[in-house]
């Protein structure tokens, strides 16, 4: 019980801690006109990756606009204020997922022991 209890207290320390230095890192160095996180244009709209242009050009903004905005966030629904961070998740829980549904439950101990 210790153990899971300690798990615990590090995993949301080491979430905060990790989310409040990407938070800073985007807020220090963050542009909307970077290349790749911040400003990105499709070249017309038969262009392949348009929807994965649209989703990094959203990923910078929400850092930098409570500095403009202070109020801003209030203004967004639930989706639109946590979209990106649950998105952020989606590739680990999906190859845990892979995993759990692939694997046989010895290679699954072996694996998580």
């Amino acid at each position: 019980m210790d153990v899971l209890f300690c798990s615990a207290v590090l995993g949301i320390l080491a979430a905060d801690f990790l989310s409040g230095l990407v938070h800073w890192g985007c807020d220090t160095w963050g542009s909307v006109d970077l290349p790749v996180v911040g400003k990105v244009k499709a070249r017309s709209p038969a262009h392949p990756y348009r929807h994965l242009c649209s989703i990094l050009q959203s990923f910078i903004r929400p850092f930098r606009e409570h500095h403009i905005d202070v109020l801003a966030i209030t203004r967004h629904d639930f989706i639109e204020v946590n979209g990106d961070n649950c998105l952020a998740t989606l590739g680990p829980l999906l190859l845990m997922a892979y995993t759990l549904l692939t694997l046989s439950s010895e290679q699954i101990r072996n694996w998580y022991a």
